[in-house]
């Protein structure tokens, strides 16, 4: 494991983020959630976790290699996400680590700073470690939303909105003087106004109420900044590990 292995994984993610809107596309498209759909989803978000992991197997075997030691086989340890310090520091000491306050500060600190009760902005590692917790579960149908709106929009530009799901207009309403059917939940055709209806899709993580593109996105931006920080502030080099 290099510190090119690293930024090679990162790419491998950034490509698969395009296939994956492609395979989105075309599910809405077909309006049928594929099983390819639900993979690329899952194994973007194992890639990215497995990069984390290897990153901190990746600064363990510098720091040994530092200290002049040789224990590479016996390394197993997984980048931390933790909900106190006291969580964060028996992880620490079940890989070994226990120590590496003192020994590594710069490390901890590193380590620390990413963690979602030090930093809230990175408490989407939470869901992260959840979903990809759940590994070959069947944890991703990711349930299609459908949200029209109507619009109203007159000479002047200017224009009314609506949720027709949300809300209800009973018979006598009217909007921008034009009169709602309370059957269709629409005006009647009327001189001077023009009706645009909208659709607005995505596909989210069942259970989790995280749209799974912008997720993923999310997840590979972040583990680039970690995976960046963890490198420069480190100095870690090309042919470590």
């Amino acid at each position: 494991m290099t510190v090119k292995d690293i930024y090679s994984g990162l790419e491998r993610i950034k490509q698969q983020i395009n296939n994956q809107r492609t395979i989105y596309n075309d599910c809405l498209n077909s309006r049928i959630i594929s099983e390819e759909a639900r993979h690329i989803t899952m194994e973007i978000l194992e890639k990215a976790s497995n990069l984390l992991d290897q990153l901190m197997y990746l600064v363990c075997i510098s720091i040994k290699k530092n200290n002049n030691e040789n224990k590479e086989k016996s390394i197993r340890v997984y980048f931390p996400v933790s909900i106190d310090e006291h969580s964060l520091k028996s992880t620490l000491g079940r890989a070994g680590l226990g120590e590496i306050e003192n020994e590594n500060i710069d490390f901890y600190r590193l380590v620390l700073k990413y963690q979602p009760f030090e930093n809230p902005n990175y408490n989407w590692l939470l869901t992260f470690k959840k979903i990809v917790g759940k590994k070959h579960i069947t944890l991703l149908p990711q349930k299609r939303i459908e949200e029209p709106r109507i619009t109203v929009f007159n000479s002047n530009s200017d224009s009314v909105s609506w949720y027709p799901n949300k809300v209800y207009f009973k018979a006598g309403v009217s909007i921008m003087r034009a009169p709602v059917n309370p059957y269709t939940q629409n005006i009647t055709p009327t001189s001077g106004l023009e009706v645009k209806k909208e659709i607005w899709v995505s596909f989210e993580i069942d259970g989790y109420n995280v749209d799974a593109i912008s997720f993923c996105e999310k997840v590979y931006e972040q583990v680039k900044t970690i995976c960046d920080d963890f490198i420069e502030t480190l100095e870690l080099k090309n042919d470590a590990g």
